[in-house]
Formats: C-alpha cells, structure tokens, sequence
C-alpha cells in the first residue's frame, strides 16, 4: 500500500483490518524505503483498532453483569508489534548514522570540485585542456552523492554559477559549447517531459515525491545556451507549479477534513457527556442508555481522523465519557445480581414453608396460611431470568396441591349438581326463548344462569357449549358489542369450573396476567413508533390509520382482560 492511498483509506476499511492484518502490513512497511509516515498511520490504526476490541470485551462484561474493575487483556499482536517497531528504530538509527557520514563525505568531495572549478574559470590554459577536465568534475560531482539538506542550496547555487561562468565567459570553442549545450537541452527537455507526464498523476504523494527526484537532476545539470535558458526554466517550473499545487491543495483539504472531523467528534463527545445515566434503575432505561452510547461509537467509527495533536486527546475523552457510563452500567448490574440473590433466598424459604404445608387437612387455617404466602411472595423483587420460572413453578405446585385436596375432600353435592343441572337448562330454555328487544333483560337471564351452582363433571363441557351457542344468537340479534359478549361468556366459563376449583381459577388468572403484561408491552411498544411516524408524510398516513386501528383493537383486548382478571379474584376470593 503507498502513503498516499494509505493516508485516504476509509474507516469501514480500517474497520475491516485485524490485528495481525495490520502487523503484516506494518512488517512490509518497515522492510521497505521512504515507508515512515505509513509506519505511523499504521502504528496509530493497530492502537485505535485494539481499543475498539478492549471496549467491545468491556461491553460484553458489563451486559452480562460481571465485574469489570480489574478487567485486563493482553493482545499477543501487541508484543509482535512493538518488536517490529524496536527493529526498524534501530535500522533506522544506523542508516541515519550511515546517511549523515555520506553526506559529509560527499560535501567534502563538492567543496573540492568547486575550488577546482573556480581554479579552471581563472586559469589561462587552453580550452582544449580545460573542458576535459571540466567534464571530468561534472562527473565526479554526479557521483559524489548527496549532501545534507540544509547545506545543499548553497553548494548547487555556487555549482551552476561557476558552469555558466565556464560556458560564458571562458573563451571555448564554438563546437564544443554547443555540443554541450545540445546534451543538456535533451536531457532537461526530457525533464520537462516527464514532470508534465507526472502532473497527471493520480498519486499525488508519489507525484510529489518523484518532482523532488527530477528537480535535483535539473540543478546537478549544466547550462543550455542563453537564447533558450528561460524558455526551457519556465516549461520545467510551470508543470511543476501544477504538482506543487495540486499537493498543497490536497494536504490543505485534509487538513480542512481534519478541523470538520474534530468538530464532530468533538459533537459526539458532548453528546455522550449529556447522556442522564446517574439516575438509571432499570434493565430497559439502561438497555436504552447502551443503545445509544454504542449508536454514537459507530457514529465515531465513522468520522475520519483529526488533527494529529488533537486526535489522541479527543478520543481519550470520548472513550473516558462511555467508560464512565459502562463502568455505572458494570455497577448497576453488579447491585442486581446481589438484589436478585437475597430475593431468591427470600422466595426458597416460602418455597419450603409451602411444601411443608401443602399436606395439611386443617382447610381453614391452612388456607389462610397459604394467602398469606401469597402475599408475601408478592412483596419480593424479580430474581434471575434463568431460576425464576423454576422457582415459581416450586412455589405454585405446592400452594395447587393444597389447594386441590381441599376441593376434593370439599366435593360431596352430587345430587345438588343434578339438581341444578335441570335449573340451568330451564333457564337455558328462557334465553333461547327471549325475544325482547331489551339487553338488560338477556343479562338479568343469564345472571340467573350463573347464580346456578355447578352441574356433574359430565354434562358441564356440554352445557356450556350449548350455553354459547344460545348466547351469540341472541348477541348477534342484539347486536351486542364484542367487549360484552367476552365478558358474559367468560362469566359463564368462570362460573363452570367444578366447584369453583381455586387452582383452576389462579391457573387462569396468571395466564391473563401474563397475557396483559404482554399486551401492555405491546401497546407501548405500538405507541413509540407511532411516535416517529412522520405525519406530514402522504404515504403515512395509511400506515398510522392502520396502526391506530391495531392501537384500539388492543386497548379493547386491555379493557377486557382487566375485567376477566378482576372476576377471577371475586371467584377466587368468594371461594376459599
């Protein structure tokens, strides 16, 4: 990869990178030349890209509700990492040693070719002697190397004077200088050439690079003749005016890019800093809490890099401001789960005060005994979602034991039962026989059909079918409304269950409790998207009629299971 596509990759590709991908990379980087900047982008990718794991483990220890204070994690990446970086500091260091002893061997060597060169501008020998040993020093001089940088300009500056002063001014033959001349116009129009071609470059990094390479070529050349000299300059300047602008442009973007990336990741930071965490008490608000933090990391996840010295500060920031709400969620669930373990010691000491229990033929006192179990059970907080429906079921097998032996030993008035088999047919007869146009009539008919005590086990699924199918002609003759039809159906189903059974009952009133629970859920659930339904919108419209319809449909079914539950507690109450 070169520095210039390195420098734009985009974060879903950084995202992409592990670990090790990024080491590899880095070790290719290391072994190459001219590689540092990519080395560092590389260096800062590995440590963002380790922190977004760390944090992701975090995240993942919070939500399960274990400790994260003395959380650690080692990445054996990192190991690998910092040695490839040892090994390349220290390549690095020798071949800077390396560089600067060439570079002063080579300042040597031009300082004497200069001396030379002013030698042979002022001497009086022929030019047939001197323009040898003048091409001989231009020789030399390409082959010396490179000096340092800050003591190059002066040394090429004194360089191209004394060659136009050769050319110039030292009386040389025609032929020879223009032959000269001729060289250095093919070579330095080549040079045009190719910083034209290189303006077209989409690699601007490399571009730029390659225009330093062919600007010292120029200045290690000598002179063309006079007539062409500024011609030729301007060609070479103007094309390379074109790649210096284009590189100061992009490097100007980015740093454009970098100052709007700073302000939003600096929106981000403010965002999470305004987060109301403290007062958190809930599974859901702190469900909404994380949803919202992890919906800004993405967000984060997102945005390119800032300026470099504002970049690690920014996020150090940003990871301190979701830390700290991660630690508190850590915090919050550590506090639950010590809360949910005394309410499980809590609810198993009933547990075995209803086992121990459940075999007593003392109805009342037992009874009275088992409500306030009930009672108290009612008072304990949640436990964990992986014991507490075995813990219920412990609790209610024992009270529906009792509870059922009761009713069988309670159960003895089979000649009552038939008896009122014969009443609840009779007034069977009357609601099938009504044919006034008043409902409050039909309801006073079937009140007297559930004020009829039970009829034998046998015959009770049949009548009560019949009971229905009676019921709804009337209902659809009257065209009563669906709220009541459940309601009286349900009385009649209510008042149907052999001897009242009281485990019968508290079945079916915790199945509607869950039932309405549910629905309740449901119904606020339905009510939030409504809420981001956009109105104004033509094509919403359908859609918030359709849900508004949903809506009331379900607050009908709410209505309903209330009064169902409502009668089950008076049935369960006149019961016992």
């Amino acid at each position: 990869m070169d520095t210039f596509n390195f420098l734009n990759m985009e974060s879903s590709e950084e995202k992409e990178l592990s670990l090790a991908e990024i080491v590899n990379r880095l070790k290719v980087a290391t072994e190459g030349e001219n590689n540092r900047q990519e080395i560092a982008q590389l260096k800062a990718l590995f440590y963002r890209r380790q922190e977004a794991l760390l944090t992701e483990m975090r995240q993942a220890l919070t939500e399960s509700g274990k400790e994260m204070a003395n959380f650690v994690h080692t990445f054996e990446e990192e190991a690998l990492l910092k040695e490839i970086l040892a090994q390349y500091k220290a390549k690095r260091a020798l071949e800077l040693e390396q560089s600067e002893l060439m570079h002063e061997r080579a300042y040597g060597i031009k300082k004497d070719i200069l001396e030379k060169l002013r030698q042979l501008i002022e001497s009086s020998d022929s030019v047939d002697k001197t323009f040898p040993q003048v091409r001989q020093l231009q020789q030399e001089w390409k082959d010396a190397g490179q000096v340092a940088p800050n003591k190059y300009g002066e040394l090429v500056k004194q360089y191209q004077m004394y060659m136009e002063q050769f050319y110039d001014f030292v009386k040389i033959s025609n032929e020879l200088r223009d032959y000269d001349f001729k060289k250095n116009l093919e070579v330095k129009t080549a040079l045009c050439e190719a910083v034209e071609k290189l303006a077209k470059e989409a690699n601007l990094n490399d571009a730029f690079q390659k225009l330093q390479q062919l600007h010292a070529e120029w200045r290690e050349l000598g002179p063309v003749a006079p007539e062409l000299r500024d011609g030729l300059w301007n060609r070479f300047k103007s094309a390379s005016d074109i790649i210096n602008k284009k590189h100061a442009e992009f490097y100007q973007g980015k740093k454009v890019r970098e100052e709007e990336n700073l302000e939003k990741k600096t929106v981000l930071c403010e965002a999470v800093a305004q987060i109301a965490y403290s007062e958190a008490n809930t599974y859901k608000v702190w469900d909404e809490i994380t949803a919202k933090v992890l919906e800004l990391q993405e967000a984060w996840k997102q945005i390119g890099f800032a300026p470099k010295k504002a970049n690690t500060q920014i996020y150090e920031k940003f990871r301190k401001a979701c830390d700290d709400i991660f630690k508190a969620k850590s915090q919050f669930y550590k506090e639950v789960k010590e809360i949910s373990a005394s309410n499980l010691e809590k609810k198993r000491a009933l547990c075995e005060k209803a086992e121990a229990l459940k075999d007593s033929t003392e109805w009342k006192e037992a009874t009275d005994k088992f409500i306030k179990l009930q009672q108290e059970w009612k008072t304990i907080g949640p436990v964990s979602k992986k014991v507490s429906d075995q813990i219920w079921t412990r609790f209610i097998t024992a009270c529906d034991a009792f509870f059922a032996a009761k009713e069988k030993a309670q159960s003895g008035r089979v000649a009552e039962q038939v008896e009122n088999l014969q009443k609840k047919k009779l007034v069977l007869e009357k609601i099938a026989a009504y044919a006034e146009n008043s409902f409050a009539g039909l309801k006073a008919l079937i009140a007297e059909y559930n004020a009829i005590g039970f009829v034998p086990f046998k015959d009770k699924d049949g009548l009560y079918s019949e009971y229905k199918k009676v019921l709804n002609k009337q209902f659809d003759r009257l065209r009563v409304d669906e709220i009541e039809r459940k309601l009286s159906l349900f009385t009649g189903f209510v008042e149907n269950v052999s001897d009242k059974s009281v485990a019968t009952l508290r079945k079916e009133k915790e199945r509607l409790i869950r039932t309405y629970e549910n629905l309740t859920s449901d119904i606020t659930t339905r009510e939030n998207n409504m809420g981001f339904i956009n109105t104004d919108s033509k094509k919403a419209n359908p859609l918030m009629a359709e849900m508004q319809k949903v809506l009331c449909r379900q607050k009908e079914e709410q209505e309903v299971l209330l009064k169902k539950i409502k009668l089950l507690e008076d049935n369960i109450n006149n019961a016992q």
